[in-house]
This record gives C-alpha cells, sequence and structure tokens, in this order.
C-alpha cells in the first residue's frame, strides 16, 4: 500500500502501479511528497517550470516503514521532471546547496535515463528511469541513495520545526542546452511528526 502525503499528511490512499509494495502485515510504503508543487498556500514552494520542463516533485520521500523499527525503515528522497516536449533529456544532475556548498544528490550523465525500468545512477545507490510515453507526456523520475530512518542517517527527521532544502536542478537537451533550476523545498512538521508516530520515536 502506498500512501502520498503533501503538505496534507492525511491524503487519501493511493496505489503507485510503476511501483511494486514491499510489504509484510508490519510495515507499508509511503510516498511523502514534499511541498514544493502547491499553490496559493503562504510559505509554500511552488515546483519551478519552463517552457520546456516542470518540476512535480522535488525532495519527496519514498519510504518503506516498519513498525517500532527506525533501523529497519528506509526512505529515499524522490524527484520528478515533465518534459513538455521530448521523450527523454541528455543528463539530469541534482544538488542539495546548503550553506553555499552543493552535495550532488543524482547525476546521470554518465549513464543516461532512456528505460521506464531503473537504471543504476551516481553517486552508488541512486537510481532513474523513465515514467510516461509520449511528447508532453513523459518524465524523468530520480531517487536518491537509500537511508534508514535512525537519528544518524536521517536526522531531518527528529529536528524541530518544518524540514527546508534547496536544490539545484541541471537538465541538458539532446542538443546539448542547459536548463538550470533551483528550487526549494518543505516538509511540514506535521508530517514528518506522521512517520515518527508509524516507527514510535
Amino acid at each position: 500500500m502506498f500512501f502520498q502525503a503533501a503538505c496534507n499528511p492525511f491524503n487519501q490512499l493511493k496505489k503507485e502501479n510503476s511501483m511494486k509494495p514491499l510489504l509484510a502485515a508490519s510495515g507499508f510504503v509511503i510516498a511523502l511528497t514534499a511541498c514544493n508543487s502547491l499553490s496559493g498556500t503562504p510559505n509554500i514552494p511552488i515546483g519551478k517550470e519552463t517552457n520546456e520542463y516542470k518540476v512535480t516533485e522535488a525532495g519527496g520521500v519514498w519510504a518503506e516503514l516498519k513498525t517500532d523499527s527506525p533501523a529497519q525503515s528506509n526512505y529515499r528522497y524522490g524527484f520528478t521532471i515533465l518534459l513538455k516536449h521530448a521523450e527523454r533529456v541528455r543528463s539530469v544532475k541534482i544538488e542539495r546547496i546548503e550553506n553555499g556548498r552543493a552535495e550532488t544528490v543524482i547525476d546521470d550523465s554518465a549513464n543516461g535515463t532512456t528505460q521506464p525500468v531503473w537504471q543504476p545512477q551516481q553517486p552508488d545507490g541512486t537510481r532513474s528511469r523513465l515514467h510516461g510515453k509520449g511528447i508532453g507526456n513523459t518524465s524523468w523520475v530520480g531517487q536518491t541513495a537509500e537511508h534508514n530512518l535512525t537519528p544518524a542517517q536521517s536526522p531531518w527527521l527528529y529536528q524541530s520545526g518544518d524540514m527546508q532544502q534547496h536544490y539545484r536542478i541541471t537538465i541538458t537537451d539532446m542538443q546539448g542546452k542547459q536548463t538550470v533550476l533551483h528550487q526549494p523545498t518543505m516538509i511540514p512538521v506535521k508530517v514528518k511528526q506522521l512517520f515518527r508516530n508509524f516507527i514510535r520515536q
């Protein structure tokens, strides 16, 4: 079962046909979308958009949760970019910007994303794929390496207040043209609490 929560953590349960449930009775998979695509709400960033691309997910959390077990609960940050006028691009590089420093979280420049199945990317453990088919209906999808939900690997979950991050997304099309998008994201404290309640932290 997949639970997609955006700014409202109690959104309707939703199946995602591109991924398979990984659950036993003691856990389930949650798709937690960071608040980067909602408009009309104060302080909530919206997905960046150009004539060629639209960020529809950035910094969302795809998590497999085990009741009472942060060490056995895992997550990845997810990113989705709608390709408005193409079915693929040459490369996508996503960096987290913090205190003026850039950390690469996904880079497919050495292994261009061309398939609807997950392809391994850099850094180690990251992956990407294409979703949809046809001009205007295809999205590039990427996920970071997997981490567990212990305080050591996921300090953001245990820190007070909303989690806010900033990403630099560099997209290179098949002709070599680069587009750079600066995307802020936010995961509200009430959604973090939903995770902690399930893993009993």
